[in-house]
């Protein structure tokens, strides 16, 4: 472990060395090479930017509400754009200052123009029209006969108020709180994708983040100021300072 965090010292020092025992100022010189540093070109496209949905948007009723993993709820479906949403002839009602939209009986939530997002808030509360896993299941069936729909469902992260289960691949979440609640959402499948990392996920490209200066040179005067590097600073050299031995004289004073 000691060792790798001496490589990384070494490695990201390297373009700014300055000779054996020169006095030398790590936030100045990271600074300055951060400045310098070109911008690393976008590796491709992000997920958010290919997401397409299944079928094109047309006139429909409320019902059925057929819920699809990885495709949508009702025949709102993930990639649709306002516009695609406007064309289902749904009555349409937008939150204020938000991304999430009411379409008929479903929410939906938009990221950059396009739905990522589709749920129920509350199955127990809409029309007796929902179909899941090709079959019709009443709106009060047990959360046991809805989870037998699912395959491959996981816990997530434990939330207040309620649990949730991942399931087809992230394309599927079963969430249900106090009594008979159950909620379910239908997000785009990914085996990576969880119920709060999606937007991040969806819209990384692989491209590198660019830190502001200031920034990366904090990061470096941290990496450089922990104590596994302390064997390696070289106290006995002029104009270096042991900073963890300065700061218990400093406690101790």
């Amino acid at each position: 472990m000691r060792s790798n965090v001496v490589l990384f010292g070494l490695l990201v020092l390297a373009p700014s060395c300055t000779p054996s025992g020169a006095p030398r100022d790590t936030a100045s010189t990271a600074s300055s090479s951060a400045s310098s540093a070109p911008a690393a070109p976008s590796s491709g496209k992000s997920r958010l930017a290919e997401l397409r949905p299944v079928h094109p948007a047309a006139k429909r009723a409320i019902c059925p509400l057929t819920i699809e993993p990885g495709v949508g709820i009702g025949g709102i479906e993930i990639g649709y754009t306002m516009r695609d949403l406007e064309a289902l002839g749904l009555p349409i009602d937008q939150e204020p200052r938000s991304a999430v939209v009411t379409v008929g009986v479903v929410k939906a939530s938009l990221l950059q123009g396009k739905v990522v997002d589709v749920w129920i808030d509350d199955v127990r509360q809409v029309d007796d029209c929902i179909s899941m896993g090709g079959k019709a299941i009443g709106r009060t069936a047990p959360y046991d006969e809805f989870h037998a729909r699912a395959s491959k469902c996981v816990a997530e992260a434990p939330r207040e108020g309620g649990s949730f289960e991942r399931c087809e691949g992230g394309g599927l979440f079963l969430g249900r709180g106090m009594g008979t609640f159950l909620q379910i959402r239908v997000r785009p499948k990914g085996d990576d994708l969880t119920l709060d990392n999606l937007a991040v996920a969806l819209e990384d490209d692989g491209s590198p983040l660019a830190l502001e200066p200031k920034v990366r040179a904090k990061l470096l005067e941290t990496c450089l100021d922990r104590r596994e590097l302390a064997g390696y600073w070289h106290a006995d050299k002029p104009g270096v300072v042991d900073r963890h031995k300065s700061r218990e004289d400093d406690e101790v004073a």
